[in-house]
């Protein structure tokens, strides 16, 4: 049973701890003997699909101990000096990405404070933009796009275009602030209202679209597109279907779950092997060429079912294999605590064992 708690106007925690003890078969870590655990501060998220009961379930399984945090409070900063690892975001929302994207910085680069999601972690998270400086930087196969923040070469690149384009705003999530633009009349209007006095008015009431303009080429599919997530070895996924009349598929909530294609996985898992995130989510669709384009990369997403993954109607994973084969395996799990068991493992215990091999050397 989902319990409803509202807090500040228009946010709301869901307990959904019910749910998460029913569903799925709790996640354990062998912490070694020696190293002392860590005491977590989790921020609860808002929304239907909560992360935050995940992890108190993971870290009560586990004898972790930890505290609810309120990051937004004046006192935020002494507060967390009571914790060794802090976890949990808000929401996607820009006013809450903006929040944690400075409380986060603070926290680990200055009060050695590390978080998950980290402060890369929460820069790219619903930034179309810095997601296509990243494919730029390392070569992944990133849709063509264009952006730009220069009014003249915005105008000019218009009659260059492969009409259609997908307009796609920053932040933009669940298909919201994305817009099939078919002509260039509208595409210089767009351009012309981003660069104004006053910015271009957005699906966000209080946020505007100010000098800047992302315009990806439309990729015409099959009525779906692929969503890929990687959490360590673990690879989770399903297809999304375009509604009947649109073009969107995220956030339309029409999932498809079939086995996921051997060629996508291993891209989305070269690309995490650069990324290096606890968990990464790529959205791709098929090209022309047979491969994939991707049209979007994450540090995180809504996770709700716990089901990611159906073959043959049975719930599971594919696990990625030492010699890079991919092997399904059955069973429902929880991704949130399959992630902080990563984050654990490969975040905080690194980083405890760097620090005392540090000093053993001295």
């Amino acid at each position: 049973m989902r319990q409803r708690i509202p807090v500040n106007l228009g946010d709301s925690y869901v307990d959904d701890s019910d749910i998460v003890r029913a569903l799925a078969p709790p996640v354990l870590i062998d912490w070694p003997s020696g190293i002392r655990k860590p005491r977590v501060g989790i921020v609860r998220d808002y929304g239907d699909s909560p992360w935050w009961t995940k992890y108190v379930r993971f870290l009560q399984t586990n004898t972790i101990e930890f505290e609810l945090y309120n990051v937004h409070t004046s006192n935020w900063l002494e507060k967390s000096k009571e914790f060794q690892l802090i976890l949990g975001i808000p929401s996607s929302t820009a006013y809450h990405l903006e929040e944690v994207r400075r409380k986060y910085y603070v926290l680990e680069k200055h009060q050695k404070i590390p978080c998950y999601p980290s402060f890369e972690e929460t820069l790219l998270y619903e930034d179309k933009i810095l997601e296509l400086y990243l494919s730029q930087v390392y070569g992944f196969p990133f849709a063509e796009t264009f952006a730009t923040n220069d009014l003249a070469e915005a105008l000019n690149a218009v009659q260059e275009l492969p009409f259609p384009v997908v307009s796609k705003m920053v932040p933009c999530a669940g298909s919201l602030g994305v817009e099939l633009i078919r002509s260039a009349r509208k595409c210089r209007r767009i351009i012309k209202a981003a660069f104004s006095n006053f910015g271009r008015k957005t699906h966000v009431h209080y946020f505007r679209e100010k000098n800047r303009v992302y315009l990806q080429r439309f990729l015409p599919n099959d009525g779906y597109d692929l969503r890929i997530i990687i959490v360590g070895k673990s690879v989770f996924g399903y297809f999304r279907k375009v509604p009947r009349g649109d073009f969107r598929a995220s956030g339309m909530n029409l999932v498809e779950w079939r086995s996921l294609p051997l060629d996508a996985m291993r891209l989305a898992t070269s690309i995490n092997r650069r990324l290096q995130f606890p968990m990464l989510v790529v959205d791709m669709v098929g090209s022309s060429d047979g491969g994939y384009k991707i049209i979007e990369i994450s540090p995180r997403c809504q996770v709700d079912p716990n089901d990611e993954v159906q073959v043959n109607g049975q719930s599971g994973r594919y696990v990625v294999e030492n010699n890079g084969s991919y092997r399904f395996d059955p069973g429902k799990v929880w991704i949130p605590e399959l992630v902080l068991k990563e984050v654990l493992e490969n975040l905080f215990l690194k980083r405890v064992l760097e620090v005392d091999a540090l000093a053993s050397s001295v």
